[in-house]
């Protein structure tokens, strides 16, 4: 095990060293640290008497909701590709050394376990923020951890005994995911049948993932019930759901350890197919099961290109259509999902809180913008066209397809909750205009650090990026809705045309910025 320690040890060390030759890197390094820890003990900070105190239930449904996603996502993907805890330099060096390969095994869990470590400070952000709403003690926010880190990691290590087994024919694999789908399918069931009985999609939901049945689901029922423990204190459940946990993680593991010691080969296929997905990240490239060729593209004709820096956003469309119907992916059909159910959550039937609300969504499609992989395209630096040019040629694809959800998800809001169409079009404005000011704020990160020393960096970037957005438009829409005295629809037009207003003088001012990212090809 020595070895392996040393080469964790050796690769931490020339990550530092490698930070000493990027000092503005290191000082955002630093900086994220610091705010990581100014968050953490406000985390503990006990908490002063408020009259913002929301309901218990809603907070259990959000975290039913993100554990079933999770342990969906993650099972999915396991049947279809499976996971890997190692990269391609372990292949390479480590899975031909003389060294047992479950040793192996334990050097990944090592590994991955510092992975779901850093997962943790997304949980770090949004600690403050609960404990406005709900009565949550510092030990409270240690289990919170505890249970995020135990999720992530359990999920890894459910992957891989699951891709171990139905890696072994197609037919399996094909058994495996449909018996998947079907167990989702039954618990759509159970919600479609509450909702019937209800007449209410909100008590629906409450009823189904507060019930007994639910919290006894092996896995999601446990961590749905660890996860209570910081508002409904420690009970039996708790000890229980923790031992039940416990005992299911060490049988894996011995499960994992004594089925077969030859995996190699299953890991290798995945080990490949994760340094595809992270080269392709790094490009902004969409992919698929760590293959890009796997993407379906369609034969279209007709299409006629234009010339100079446009011929940029011709291709990228081109590229749309091969890719689907026009410009409407998965993204837009579940835009227009959350557009439904806005009738059912949104407070007031209030589309400003819907714009706001959609600003979580933008940061999280801000990191698979298609523009990304111009910069790996040495023509466009030939190209005799001015650089301010090319890089708005280079965007205008995302901002159009932005335009298009925007559109959705407020048309399809503002129709079933009987909305002003006005109102509508103008918090699409509003929608768009923030996806142009993550998207030229992503140009212009990638021009004064270049690629960043590693991708937890330019997600902490995004989540400052997002205050600092987020924090100066709003502030001037309130005051600008309170100033002249508007009420109803004339508030909300002002309130609203504030922040575009905001918005447009951000993105003009950091577009003059970032133009020059095109000018030299060490940039990318």
């Amino acid at each position: 095990m020595n070895p392996l320690l040393y080469i964790i040890r050796r690769t931490l060390i020339n990550s530092i060293k490698e930070l000493k030759r990027k000092p503005g890197v290191l000082i955002l390094y630093l900086f994220l640290i610091v705010m990581c820890g100014l968050f953490l003990v406000l985390s503990f900070i006990p908490k002063e008497p408020t009259l913002m105190e929301a309901d218990p239930a809603v907070y259990g449904m959000i975290v039913s909701g993100v554990i079933l996603f999770m342990v969906y996502s993650s099972v999915s993907k396991s049947i279809k590709s499976g996971t890997s805890f190692f990269r391609m330099a372990d292949v390479n060096l480590a899975f031909p050394a003389p060294i047992s390969p479950k040793k192996m095994l334990l050097y990944g869990f090592l590994k991955q376990i510092w992975v779901s470590l850093l997962g943790v400070f997304v949980l770090i952000w949004q600690i403050p923020n609960l404990r406005n709403y709900y009565e949550i003690k510092g030990s409270g926010v240690f289990v919170l951890f505890f249970s995020f880190v135990v999720l992530l990691f359990f999920l890894q290590l459910l992957g891989l005994l699951i891709y171990s087994w139905t890696s072994r024919s197609t037919s399996v694999r094909s058994r495996a995911s449909k018996g998947w789908n079907f167990l989702l399918g039954l618990f759509g069931l159970a919600i479609l049948v509450k909702l019937m009985e209800l007449k209410d999609l909100s008590a629906a939901l409450r009823a189904v993932l507060h019930s007994k049945a639910f919290e006894t689901i092996p896995v999601i029922g446990w961590f749905k019930t660890i996860s209570m423990e910081p508002l409904l204190g420690p009970s039996p459940r708790f000890y229980l759901a923790v031992a039940l946990l416990v005992a299911a993680t060490v049988l894996l593991m011995v499960v994992f350890f004594y089925q077969k010691s030859d995996y190699y080969e299953d890991v290798l296929a995945n080990t490949e197919q994760k340094e595809a997905l992270f080269a392709a990240k790094r490009s902004g490239k969409a992919i698929r099961n760590g293959n890009e060729s796997l993407i379906k593209r369609r034969q279209i004709k007709g299409l006629t290109f234009r010339s100079g820096a446009a011929a940029i956003f011709s291709r990228q469309m081109l590229e749309y259509r091969k890719r689907g119907f026009f410009l409407i992916d998965r993204s837009t059909v579940v835009l227009a999902v959350f557009g439904f159910a806005a009738q059912y959550y949104l407070p007031n039937n209030d589309l400003t809180l819907l714009l706001m609300f959609s600003l979580y969504y933008l940061f999280l499609m801000s990191f698979q913008g298609s523009w990304a992989r111009e910069l790996e395209k040495p023509y466009v630096y030939l190209m005799p066209a001015h650089s301010g040019a090319k890089l708005f040629y280079a965007t205008l694809a995302d901002l159009v397809k932005a335009g298009l959800d925007g559109v959705v998800l407020f048309g399809f809001a503002a129709g079933f909750l009987h909305a002003n169409p006005a109102l509508a079009v103008l918090c699409a404005v509003g929608f768009v205009t923030y996806s142009a000011a993550f998207t030229y704020s992503d140009v212009l990160f990638r021009r004064l650090f270049g690629p960043l020393h590693g991708k937890v960096a330019m997600f902490f970037l995004r989540i400052f990026l997002l205050l600092i957005l987020i924090v100066p438009g709003v502030v001037i829409g309130l005051v600008a809705r309170y100033a002249t005295g508007l009420e109803g629809l004339a508030a909300d037009f002002t309130f609203v045309g504030s922040m575009i207003a905001w918005n447009l003088l951000l993105v003009g001012g950091i577009f003059a910025l970032a133009k020059g990212i095109f000018d030299r090809l060490e940039m990318k």
